[in-house]
C-alpha cells in the first residue's frame, strides 16, 4: 500500500529489486533528478507495472531517503 503524498521506486536488476516508498518531497532534492538521469539515458522510463524502476545500486536512494 502506498500512502497519499508518496510513489514507489523499484531498485536493483531483475532478479534483485527492492521496492522504495518514496516521499513526493523527495522530487524537490537537488540530487534526485541526478540519480534518474543515468537510468534514463540507457533504459528509457517504459516501466508496464506502472512504477518507476531504476537499475543499478540501491545505496544511492538509501542515502537520498536516510537509510542505511
Amino acid at each position: 500500500m502506498v500512502f497519499k503524498g508518496h510513489f514507489v521506486v523499484y531498485v536493483g536488476e531483475v532478479d534483485e529489486k527492492k521496492c522504495f516508498v518514496v516521499p513526493i518531497s523527495l522530487l524537490k532534492h537537488p540530487s534526485f533528478p541526478k540519480l534518474l538521469s543515468q537510468p534514463e539515458e540507457e533504459f528509457g522510463f517504459n516501466h508496464p507495472k506502472g512504477a518507476l524502476t531504476i537499475s543499478g545500486a540501491q545505496r544511492p536512494l538509501c542515502c537520498l531517503c536516510g537509510r542505511s
